[in-house]
C-alpha cells in the first residue's frame, strides 16, 4: 500500500467487530440494568419494612437466590467418593451440584434437587419448630415458588447465563448478598423478639443458638454434606482429629462472631427493664436503633458485602492501569 497505510478489512470483518461492540454494550446494559434495579427493590424494602422482623418478597427471593447459587458454586472437596458418577475427576468435581450436567446421572440430579430444598428451608423449620411457629414453607406457596424460580435460574436458564453472570459479577453479587442479609437480620430480630423480657441463662443461650442456626444453617449444612459426600468421613478422620476439632471451631467462630455478638447486644437491650421502660431509661429506642445499624454493619461485613464493595471502588494502581490502558 502506497505511504504505509494499513488495510481496513473487508466489510465482513468490519461488521464482525461493530456487532462485537454492540453486544458489549448490551451486555453491559444488562448488567447495569440488573444491579439498579435489584438495588431499588432492597432500598425500597428496607424503607417499608425499616429493620423488625418482617421480610419482604425481594429479600426472600435474594435469599433462596444465594442459597441455591452458593450450592452449586461451592467448592467440592478431595477425595470425591466412590458414590460420585465415574468420569474425569476434574470435570465431574466441577459439574458435580449441575442439575442439567451430562456428566452426572439422573438420580445424583434428583439428590442435588431434595439438597437444595433441604438446604433452603431446614434451618428455618427447625427454628419454626423450636418456637412453636408455623414454618415458612407451610405459611403459603410464595416462598416455594421462590424457590423453584431461583433453583431454575441457577441450574437450569439457558447457556447457564444467571450463574455465569452472578459469578462475574461482583456488583450483581453484592446487591444479592445485600438483600440476603437484611432478610437474615431480620429473621435473628424475630429470634431476639420471642425471647423478649426472659432474662434466665437458658433464654439467652437459645436465642444465641437459635439465631446462629437461622443466620448459618443453611452454610453449615452444606459444609457437613461436602465433607461427608465428597470427603468421606473416613478420610477426614485419618488426620489429626484434635487438629481438626480445632479447625472447625475456628472456622464455626469466624463465621459466626458476628451473629453472637449482634444477638447478645440486641438481647441485653430488649431484656433490660431500664431500657425498656421510658420512666427508667430516656432514649432506649435510639439505643437499640443504634445497635440494630451497627449489628446490620456486622451482618454486611460476615456476608463480604462490604468487601465486594470495596473490590467495585477503583483504587489507586487500579486507576494508573486503566490510564495506562
Amino acid at each position: 500500500m502506497a505511504g504505509g497505510a494499513k488495510p481496513e478489512g473487508s466489510p465482513r470483518r468490519r461488521r464482525r467487530r461493530l456487532a462485537s461492540r454492540w453486544l458489549i454494550v448490551l451486555q453491559d446494559s444488562v448488567d447495569v440494568f440488573l444491579v439498579a434495579a435489584g438495588l431499588l427493590l432492597v432500598l425500597r424494602d428496607l424503607t417499608l419494612l425499616g429493620l423488625g422482623t418482617a421480610n419482604g418478597r425481594t429479600v426472600s427471593f435474594f435469599d433462596s437466590l444465594l442459597n441455591c447459587y452458593e450450592f452449586r458454586a461451592q467448592e467440592v472437596l478431595t477425595p470425591v467418593s466412590a458414590k460420585t458418577p465415574p468420569r474425569d475427576a476434574k470435570v465431574r468435581r466441577g459439574s458435580i451440584y449441575h442439575m442439567t450436567s451430562t456428566h452426572v446421572p439422573w438420580w445424583w440430579r434428583l439428590r442435588t434437587f431434595v439438597l437444595s430444598f433441604v438446604l433452603k428451608f431446614g434451618s428455618s423449620t427447625f427454628v419454626s419448630v423450636c418456637l412453636w411457629r408455623r414454618p415458612v414453607v407451610l405459611k403459603g406457596s410464595r416462598h416455594f415458588i421462590s424457590f423453584i424460580l431461583s433453583l431454575l435460574l441457577i441450574q437450569f436458564f439457558p447457556y447457564d447465563w444467571a450463574f455465569k453472570k452472578i459469578q462475574s459479577s461482583h456488583a450483581l453479587e453484592l446487591v444479592i448478598r445485600a438483600g440476603t442479609t437484611l432478610y437474615k437480620f431480620r429473621k435473628t430480630m424475630f429470634v431476639v423478639e420471642v425471647f423478649r423480657g426472659r432474662t434466665a441463662a437458658s433464654s439467652i443461650l437459645s436465642s444465641v443458638v437459635l439465631a446462629v442456626i437461622t443466620v448459618d444453617g443453611n452454610g453449615l449444612a452444606r459444609n457437613v454434606e461436602n465433607v461427608l459426600c465428597n470427603r468421606g468421613l473416613a478420610t477426614s478422620c485419618k488426620s489429626d482429629v484434635y487438629h481438626e476439632i480445632l479447625c472447625a471451631l475456628s472456622f464455626f467462630w469466624h463465621r459466626n462472631w458476628s451473629v453472637i455478638l449482634t444477638t447478645l447486644m440486641l438481647w441485653v437491650v430488649q431484656t433490660t427493664n431500664p431500657w425498656m421502660d421510658p420512666r427508667l431509661g430516656r432514649g432506649a429506642v435510639e439505643v437499640q436503633d443504634l445497635l440494630k445499624f451497627l449489628g446490620l454493619i456486622l451482618f454486611l461485613h460476615r456476608n463480604k458485602v462490604l468487601q465486594l464493595a470495596g473490590h467495585l471502588v477503583p483504587t489507586p494502581i487500579q486507576s494508573e492501569k486503566a490510564k495506562v490502558a
